[in-house]
């Protein structure tokens, strides 16, 4: 499940970002322990020129259900 960001996933950091850099801009930012989810934090900030803290926090974690058997 810890897989990297997609092509699509950096698009959409990167459009966080301009919104970042016109509207709102976090003080912190909390993320799901994923690689994923702090890439995604890391790319936005990044690229809204912002220095904040991403904060990995274990209840944003997917439930992960194991294998079912029919």
């Amino acid at each position: 499940m810890d897989v990297p960001l997609s092509e699509l996933g950096v698009a959409q950091a990167q459009a966080l970002a301009s919104w970042f850099r016109r509207g709102p801009r976090p003080d912190i930012v909390f993320s799901s322990p994923y690689r994923r989810a702090h890439d995604t934090a890391a790319v936005a900030l990044d690229g809204a020129d912002l220095d904040v803290a991403i904060v990995a926090d274990e209840r944003l974690r997917e439930r992960e259900f194991g294998i079912l058997a029919a």
